[in-house]
């Protein structure tokens, strides 16, 4: 039995959403969450997976992580310079009988001029999604989902400009 690698993405209606997903297919529709903004959403294997954008309770930015990758969220806490991204990656297994499958997520922030966001992947793969801009948040968001993000070994991100200029984080 082969393992389904059909994915249903779901993004903020003012945001496309492009997400590198080997030989992955992939729906863009529109959706909002009661409180919360969903940026990403799909299943893998029979499982749901989820990320939406929110207002923490105290005060800042926050993403949570849903389904598959529940478990927490990441807390927008600024950018530490020299980068120009703010992400966290993750990993989760997919299991349905006898089948199982590896999936990675990169989640994070972006600063609010950067358009475009980019993944080196471990094997040299360079894959790229849109910077979410959502009204009222003071940072963009990005996810990256697929089956081989993480591998071994370093990863590279970096945030571009619609001038494809690269971004650089300044300190608030």
């Amino acid at each position: 039995m082969t393992p389904s690698r059909r994915l249903r993405v779901v993004v903020s209606a003012a945001a496309l959403l492009s997400i590198a997903l080997s030989s992955c297919s992939v729906t863009v529709t529109h959706s909002t969450a009661s409180g919360r903004i969903q940026i990403a959403s799909g299943r893998v294997n029979g499982h749901s997976w989820g990320f939406a954008a929110y207002h923490f309770p105290y005060g800042g930015t926050a993403i949570s992580y849903e389904g598959l990758f529940a478990g927490g969220g990441a807390r927008f806490a600024g950018f530490s310079v020299p980068e120009d991204v703010d992400a966290s990656a993750l990993h989760a297994t997919a299991s349905s009988g006898s089948v199982s499958e590896e999936v990675d997520a990169v989640v994070g922030f972006a600063p609010k001029d950067a358009v475009v966001v980019t993944l080196k992947t471990p094997d040299g793969t360079m894959l790229r999604t849109p910077a979410l801009a959502i009204t009222g948040f003071p940072v963009r968001f990005f996810v990256f989902v697929g089956p081989t993000l993480l591998g071994s070994g370093p990863s590279r991100l970096a945030a571009y400009t619609a001038s494809g200029k690269r971004v650089t984080a300044r300190r608030a």
